[in-house]
């Protein structure tokens, strides 16, 4: 009985040093993304709005909305609490807040003007629909890279703010919106 007294005591003592051990440590650094942008998303799983303006709220998993967001405008991840993100735009009016990662996309495609639907990537053309990440915007210019596939090495560059589209190429104009949808993108700040 004093052999199993003891060796609890021992284990308790063992632990509660462990536990103080990590106590002292500094918590470590919240994850804030790759420096990628993400593109916020008012859309459902089949393409069509959802929602025009996206709420952001005061904390992570709030209820409080503190600004709402344009679908289809870039954002920069700035912080994350599991399924959630705060978010801070990098275009239109500087709004910052925590929103779930459902409404965030972190790959956009590049859709040009008709009839081809084709974008370019610096001086390189790409076809329409091409997938790709953003990593910085710079007025009505944005710089993304490509993703590679298993015949072409990933391109980066900069291409035109209006070609970087969630959607692929749709309709006879190509940037349309799917059928049945009344989503007109305008976002305040934006030519």
């Amino acid at each position: 009985m004093i052999g199993r007294f003891a060796g609890t005591t021992a284990s308790l003592l063992l632990a509660g040093a462990l536990l103080t051990g990590c106590a002292g440590q500094e918590a470590p650094e919240k994850d804030t993304g790759d420096g990628r942008l993400a593109l916020l998303s008012g859309r459902d799983d089949h393409g069509l709005v959802q929602l025009d303006q996206v709420p952001l709220y005061d904390v992570a998993h709030g209820t409080h909305v503190v600004g709402k967001v344009h679908d289809g405008t870039l954002v920069r991840v700035v912080e994350r609490d599991r399924m959630a993100m705060r978010v801070t735009t990098v275009e239109g009016p500087s709004l910052s807040g925590w929103v779930d990662d459902f409404y965030l996309r972190g790959q956009v495609r590049l859709v040009g003007a008709a009839p081809t639907c084709a974008s370019t990537i610096g001086e390189t053309a790409v076809e329409g629909g091409h997938i790709a990440i953003v990593h910085e915007v710079k007025g009505d210019r944005v710089l993304v890279e490509s993703m590679p596939s298993e015949t072409a090495a990933p391109l980066r560059g900069w291409v035109a703010r209006d070609d970087v589209q969630e959607l692929p190429p749709q309709g006879p104009k190509c940037g349309e919106n799917p059928p049945g949808s009344k989503h007109k993108h305008n976002i305040p700040g934006q030519p």
